[in-house]
């Protein structure tokens, strides 16, 4: 598994790809710690997908652009409740391409605008939300950024004592419960909420 600070490089490359222009401190560590979560940098995948560069855990879907994938593996998923299920999963050219696409559906979301204003943890997690990034759609949100804003906090601290970055990226501080962040967020005004439409690994930018 690539270390953190190697990681850096790749995801600080990636999101600048992205929004075409250098990104803030910020705005990476977000992009590092959902790379971090949800694959630990590409390398928590099943035997066929070592090598794919899907940091970001995508499904490939049939008749979709598929971001900047350049093909698939066949592997397995399960939803909510359990259940099992076939199912692929994409490969990219390079590691860069890979992250590009969860910055791409983070930026989308408004998750990097969250990021520098109200610039939390918790703002990105439920602007991550709102883009219906993670958590079953049929669940309240509160309980959901609960549990995905706590991961990426765990996370973002590692991080930050890991790659020297003396506390100066997304703040830890936590509203006065995760779930009002939906509300903090949206008086803040730092996303706009627009994404192509999503769903769980499969629908995701």
């Amino acid at each position: 598994m690539p270390s953190h600070q190697e990681a850096r490089q790749v995801v600080a490359q990636a999101v600048a790809q992205v929004l075409g222009k250098a990104p803030t401190l910020a705005q990476v560590q977000a992009v590092q710690a959902v790379c971090y979560l949800e694959t630990k940098y590409g390398t928590a995948v099943p035997p066929a997908g070592v090598g794919s560069n899907n940091w970001g855990n995508y499904h490939w879907v049939e008749g979709s652009k598929n971001g900047r994938a350049t093909g698939y593996y066949d592997g397995a998923d399960a939803t909510s409740d359990g259940k099992g299920y076939a199912q692929k999963f994409r490969t990219y050219a390079t590691p860069v391409d890979g992250v590009a696409d969860v910055a791409g559906h983070l930026n989308g979301s408004g998750a990097l605008a969250a990021a520098i204003d109200p610039g939390t943890v918790w703002a990105v997690a439920t602007a991550m939300r709102k883009g219906r990034y993670y958590g079953d759609q049929r669940t309240p949100d509160e309980p959901q950024i609960e549990r995905y804003g706590g991961a990426l906090e765990s996370i973002v601290r590692e991080i930050d004592r890991v790659c020297a970055d003396g506390g100066k990226g997304l703040s830890l501080a936590r509203p006065a419960s995760a779930g009002n962040a939906l509300l903090w967020l949206a008086l803040a005004g730092g996303a706009s909420w627009m994404l192509v439409q999503s769903t769980k690994g499969g629908g995701r930018w």
